[in-house]
């Protein structure tokens, strides 16, 4: 795989001949769908298009991190919209053939007998987490085959009355994590697909994907020239730091989710490229973010004060080791907290802007809570330091795209009052699930 045949020149020419220039783009920053071509990526997109094209099944599989579902998304955005559609459906251990069948025949409309995606576009099925669904005590997963279906006898059977849904132009690529579900599927389907191990990327990679996307953002940004220059530092201190909490926070029965991997890297990435040039003009506080970041992305995890002061020991250390020059003392400064509530640019674009003290936040706090209350129904919340440091909290999460927060704790009560007061800054609608 080191080498492509080049049809033009009829050689064999290496990988890294054909992998695209990275050009960043804002917008795509915002959305959370920026998209770093390397080698790797380049070479599995290669065989993806020639695959899909030619209607075979493709299946990436690999471990969470190593980026099989942004390389199998890139693929499908870049379709021709006029003659491919696709259509996501993410599996878990819940999935079986009936909420499955309901899904696949969504983007379906029947068409005299048969039924298939509409006008004469080829619908491409992404089926994410393949083997997740529940092993039965038949030792067979249903929502695998029922999918199973489609390809040997083009299509399913209509559960009412008993007769074969034929279903045409309609094909499958997939994802797969080796160590999670099932760990492997029903041999009958897996011989349809032309299967690709998807690799941790190498730690130059890791560098080159983010030093991408923080020079990116620095140097079209319109930022000050020491500002810039940072990138370097950033992404190093990132990567070090997220090495060190991968090999001494393990998981276990109690901290199941101390898993690390690229996405939080990712994360705190996607976090420094909400800065903007009319905040961030020094390159202290773009340190300062950077520690924010950190400690949003990583010690909120922390279950304990043990694994928390341990975080910090190492937060501290690589801070020292990056940006000592900046002047800790200015770096570490407390409240260290920042939020896109309180400051907002000409055009009334939300600001990511550091907390300059507890008071001005009380005082934002409780105005937009006293605005609320005028038209809901009267939310009563002492806004005491640890409910404002969670109040941010949430409203980070809520800002960012494709985020979630699981909150594990005894006050749920608590929690909610604040996640709803956080999704009130946010302009966000407020559903309650018991």
């Amino acid at each position: 795989y080191d080498y492509y045949v080049d049809e033009a020149q009829c050689l064999m020419v290496p990988w890294d001949d054909k992998v695209p220039k990275f050009t960043y783009n804002m917008d795509a920053a915002a959305s959370g769908s920026l998209f770093v071509p390397t080698v790797e990526m380049t070479r599995l997109t290669y065989f993806l298009d020639s695959l899909v094209k030619n209607r075979h099944y493709a299946m990436f599989v690999g471990n969470t991190g190593t980026g099989k579902t942004a390389i199998m998304m890139n693929k499908l955005r870049s379709m021709d919209p006029e003659a491919m559609a696709y259509t996501t459906i993410n599996m878990n251990s819940f999935s079986d053939a009936p909420s499955l069948q309901v899904m696949m025949e969504q983007p379906l409309e029947k068409k005299s007998v048969r039924y298939g995606p509409p006008g004469s576009r080829r619908l491409v099925y992404f089926i994410d987490d393949m083997n997740m669904p529940f092993v039965d005590k038949y030792d067979t997963q249903s929502a695998i085959e029922l999918a199973r279906q489609l390809i040997d006898y083009r299509g399913w059977y209509d559960k009412v009355k008993i007769l074969l849904k034929e279903v045409m132009n309609c094909q499958y690529v997939a994802c797969m994590n080796p160590t999670a579900g099932s760990f492997n599927i029903t041999p009958r389907m897996q011989r349809h697909f032309v299967t690709f191990a998807v690799q941790m990327p190498t730690a130059d990679i890791v560098r080159s994907i983010y030093f991408a996307i923080m020079d990116g953002h620095l140097g079209s940004g319109g930022f000050d020239g020491d500002v810039a220059r940072l990138a370097g530092k950033l992404v190093d201190a990132t990567i070090e730091l997220h090495r060190l909490v991968m090999n001494n926070f393990l998981p276990s029965a109690v901290k199941f989710h101390y898993q690390f991997n690229l996405r939080e890297t990712s994360n705190i990435v996607g976090g420094m490229c909400r800065m903007t040039k009319e905040v961030y003009k020094q390159p202290v506080q773009a340190a300062r973010l950077w520690v924010h970041e950190c400690e949003r992305v990583f010690r909120d995890r922390m279950v304990n004060d043990t694994d928390m002061a341990k975080f910090d020991e190492f937060r501290s250390g690589v801070t020292k080791k990056y940006f000592e020059e900046l002047g800790l003392a200015s770096v570490e400064e407390r409240p260290l907290l920042f939020t896109s509530f309180m400051q907002a640019s000409a055009d009334d674009t939300p600001l990511y802007t550091p907390v300059p003290t507890y008071e001005s936040l009380k005082k934002a706090l409780e105005d937009k809570l006293a605005e609320y209350n005028e038209t809901n129904a009267v939310m009563d919340l002492v806004l005491f330091q640890q409910a404002m440091e969670h109040v941010t909290r949430i409203s980070r999460i809520i800002d960012l795209p494709r985020w979630d927060k699981l909150a594990g704790r005894r006050l749920p009560s608590a929690v909610l009052q604040a996640a709803c007061l956080a999704a009130v800054l946010a302009v966000s609608s407020v559903i309650k699930f018991q």
